[in-house]
């Protein structure tokens, strides 16, 4: 997974894996990116991401935990160094990982909980009421 955010216009791209590509408006300020050669989905771009990405519906719990962790280093000015010195284990490939969209443990989750008070975790999972209706 790659994840541009650029937080100066709050404007996200999210992508599931490199190929060539063509974008269509999906509205509301969003955009699909779609493999020129067989047209499956394979990205997204969202205006206003900050709001936009967790309410995406097509987008994994876990492209959303990547591209929080992302977003809230860089709105407060953290680079991925200085989050890897806050961990608790020091382990400055799991939290890369995390941030890449890949699986990571839950006691990796907690400790990047506790390294980024800032980051609200709420935002990723969808909320109970979505979940049962």
């Amino acid at each position: 997974m790659n994840i541009y955010y650029d937080k100066d216009i709050d404007y996200a791209e999210i992508f599931l894996k490199k190929c060539e590509n063509y974008g269509e408006d999906a509205g509301n300020g969003v955009t699909i990116f779609k493999s020129e050669e067989t047209d499956e989905i394979i990205g997204y771009g969202f205006e206003s991401a900050l709001t936009r990405v967790f309410a995406a519906e097509g987008l994994s719990s876990k492209a959303k935990l990547a591209f929080l962790l992302k977003a809230t280093r860089e709105c407060n000015g953290y680079t991925q160094e200085q989050v890897i010195k806050r961990l608790s284990n020091k382990s400055g490939r799991q939290y890369q990982r995390a941030e890449a969209g890949e699986n990571i443990s839950l006691d990796m989750l907690d400790e990047i909980q506790a390294a980024l008070p800032e980051a609200d975790f709420s935002k990723i999972l969808p909320s109970k009421d979505k979940r049962t209706a």
